[in-house]
């Protein structure tokens, strides 16, 4: 039982790890405007009332989804501008 444990521990931290790092490449050609505006409505009325996790979660999904940045760059980029913005 411990060492499926351990097993199943070990994939999870190599999947993690693969998301993580995996080599992503920016485009502002790739994003889909539909999403796009549908994600920015999301983030300026999570804005507007001040629910500033479910601001900080749109923005991730803008920088990560359809900017097609990393996922530590996203979460950095969400931060910063959910910051400047309360």
């Amino acid at each position: 039982m411990r060492r499926l444990f351990i097993k199943g521990l070990l994939f999870l931290l190599v999947m993690v790890a693969g998301y993580v790092f995996w080599p992503r490449f920016p485009s502002l050609e790739a994003f889909r405007p539909p999403k796009m505006a549908v994600l920015e409505c999301e983030a300026f009325e999570n804005a507007k009332a001040r629910r500033t996790t479910s601001l900080a979660t749109a923005l991730y999904r803008i920088f990560q989804e359809e900017f097609c940045l990393p996922p530590m760059a996203a979460a950095e980029a969400a931060w910063n501008s959910s910051w400047k913005i309360r």
